[in-house]
């Protein structure tokens, strides 16, 4: 397996009240995927590393997550180059563990890299 490491960052927009306090952390890859925005309410920046099985991304992990997102819901959503972006196969999600160690691996589905243009990250409750 290797990993790419990419680094993101996000820009905090003004949406008004989130129901249920959700956080969308859509990140931006200068490597496999990129992104468009961000609605925060626990973090303002993360990095993702993906893990791959050949050439097909397997795995997610972000790390730098701030303590603020303890166990809160997450979900990870693989997505194309599209725009509007498409979701390649289903959702990832869990729950952040509490308290956290500022890492959480998801496993996601079996993604052709040269798919993958986006990759969303939701943090709520």
């Amino acid at each position: 397996m290797r990993r790419r490491t990419i680094a993101v960052i996000l820009a905090i927009l003004a949406f008004g009240l989130v129901a249920a306090s959700a956080a969308t952390l859509d990140v931006t890859s200068s490597g496999v995927g990129a992104g468009t925005g961000l609605v925060a309410s626990c973090d303002d920046a993360v990095t993702v590393d993906y893990t791959f099985t050949g050439s097909n991304v397997t795995g997610v992990t972000i790390s730098d997550i701030a303590a603020a997102c303890d166990g809160k819901d997450i979900a990870v959503s693989l997505l194309d180059g599209a725009v509007p972006p498409v979701p390649l196969g289903s959702d990832a999600s869990d729950t952040l563990p509490n308290p956290g160690t500022g890492s959480f691996s998801i496993v996601v589905p079996n993604v052709s890299a040269a798919s993958l243009g986006n990759v969303s990250i939701i943090i709520s409750g």
